[in-house]
């Protein structure tokens, strides 16, 4: 596996994490958990997503420019959809609380598997002749 895929798996990870922590802060902070939304506040956490973002694309822009087809693909979807959920997850806070719907994560994130998974079949089958 290409070492710039794993590396965007690993920044990529939290980038879709933080708004869940974000999104449980005042039940946390209530009963006295300490999670990152805690400790640091909403807003920090939120534009450390900026920072991961920046990064993020970075290394899937990298892999859109020097790897095959399906990696351009990938990363092209990948590099729309981070910078959209991010922007959208900063403007969803509202006096300290994120409201940002749990389908912004998942639905994206199913559309994009079966797409891929669909591809695969189709380039397995010989029906997608693509380098």
């Amino acid at each position: 596996m290409n070492p710039f895929t794993i590396l965007a798996a690993f920044i990529m990870a939290p980038i879709f994490y933080m708004p869940t922590v974000v999104t449980d802060h005042e039940f946390d902070k209530k009963v006295g958990l300490k999670t990152s939304a805690v400790v640091f506040g909403l807003k920090k956490i939120l534009q450390a997503m900026y920072l991961l973002t920046i990064m993020l694309v970075i290394i899937r822009l990298m892999l859109f420019l020097f790897f095959n087809v399906e990696l351009k693909m990938f990363a092209l979807l990948i590099i729309i959809y981070t910078i959209v959920f991010t922007v959208a997850s900063h403007s969803r806070i509202k006096e300290e609380r994120l409201y940002l719907h749990e389908n912004w994560i998942l639905i994206p994130f199913a559309l994009i598997s079966a797409a891929f998974i669909i591809y695969g079949f189709l380039k397995l089958s010989g029906l997608i002749m693509l380098r």
